[in-house]
């Protein structure tokens, strides 16, 4: 019997079983429970189409030429997939995205700012000590 590799066995366990459990049970009346079976043909079911999804958005990105998957490509994969109601569901959420303001604003860090030749001494400070402590080892 052939042993099973572990990171093999990392690869197809994309969601945890809580995690699939948790979604699974939140979408049923609470008097409905679901079979460990069923959990596991739901969770098999999500990897593979996780699987897919990363997969033609992947291509599309590398087709752009881009680095980094953007919505756009999530979108027109999921559409290449025929899973339309979902890419006009992620459309809508990115149209709304991006009429809101932006959220987060870069903040530069709180303080006073010291002048450059105030800058400049303190730096030179430093070196002078630095030297101080490397001759003193020697």
């Amino acid at each position: 019997m052939e042993e099973e590799d572990p990171v093999e066995k990392r690869k197809v366990e994309v969601l945890s079983k809580a995690l699939v459990r948790a979604v699974v049970q939140g979408c049923l009346p609470a008097r409905v429970t679901c079979d460990a079976r069923v959990m596991e043909a739901v969770g098999a079911c999500v990897h593979e189409f996780l699987r897919a999804l990363a997969s033609e958005s992947g291509a599309l990105c590398d087709a752009d030429k881009k680095k980094v998957i953007q919505p756009e490509h999530v979108s027109k994969a999921l559409r290449l997939l025929e899973f339309r109601a979902y890419a006009d569901a992620v459309d809508a959420e990115l149209a709304e995205l991006k009429s809101s303001p932006a959220s987060r604003k870069r903040r530069r860090p709180a303080g006073p700012k010291l002048p450059a030749e105030e800058l400049e001494r303190a730096q030179q400070a430093l070196f002078d000590a630095a030297r101080a402590a490397g001759s003193a080892h020697e």
